[in-house]
Formats: structure tokens, sequence, C-alpha cells
């Protein structure tokens, strides 16, 4: 099975970071928390990739940090390699394209949203960086 290169957006405000909820649907994972992102496209680094999907998916402008993490993750469907970044500003309000809603959250909160698998490892990683928060 071909693995998927997919980024993902670690969005901070405060002590809060940026989660959004997949629109409703027949897909495995809609009505699911992630951290927002997509699949790399051919001839694209994954910094373009990253902020050409933020753009699409949240219609913000974003400067793209350095790589947080990264870990590879199997479906019953498919297999990706999930790639964060830290963002280190955006512009622009935020506007949903494909997600139904948005929640600024704790690392510590963070549990009580369902979270796509393939995106907890991000969240481990935050809780583990802000454990009191």
């Amino acid at each position: 099975m071909k693995i998927i290169t997919v980024t993902a957006a670690v969005i901070q405000k405060g002590k809060y970071y940026l989660l959004a909820r997949r629109k409703a649907g027949n897909t495995p994972r809609s009505g699911q928390w992630e951290f927002p992102g997509g699949k790399l496209e051919p001839d694209e680094s994954l910094q373009q990739c990253i902020k050409r999907e933020l753009k699409e998916e949240l219609c913000i402008d974003a400067e793209v940090g350095n790589k947080i993490i990264e870990k590879a993750h199997h479906y019953p469907d498919k297999s990706i390699k999930l790639i964060a970044f830290k963002i280190i500003h955006f512009e622009g309000e935020i506007h949903l394209s494909s997600h139904q809603e948005y929640d600024w959250v704790r690392p510590q909160a963070m549990n009580k949203y369902n979270i796509s698998e393939a995106d907890r490892f991000i969240v481990e990683y935050l809780q583990k960086k802000h454990p009191e928060e």
C-alpha cells in the first residue's frame, strides 16, 4: 500500500491550539477533530502544501515554521505519513470550507474531543510539552 504524505498545522494562540472538525458525511473520518492540513501534491514542498491547505480550508495566509513531529499511521483504507508544522503567524479571518466548526483548545482538554487517530500523536506531543495547562 502506498503511503500518502499529509501535512498538519499546529496553530497556537496563547495557551490554546486550533482544532477543526471535519464535516459530517459518509467518509471514514467525517465528524472527527483534527489539526488542519492535507495531502502533498506532486512538485510541492511540505511548506507549500501546508500553506496551500490552510488557504483552501480556513481562508488564511500562514507563515510556516519548523517541522514539529511526524509519524506514519495506518488506517484500514490507507496509510499516511503525517508531518506537523508550527504555524508562526497567520493573517485573515478563519472561514471554514472543508470543516464544520473549529475551536481553540488547551492541550490538556483535547482528550474531550473525538480526535482523528492519526492526529492523536500531535495531541500527546502538545500535552507533554504543556503538562499543567
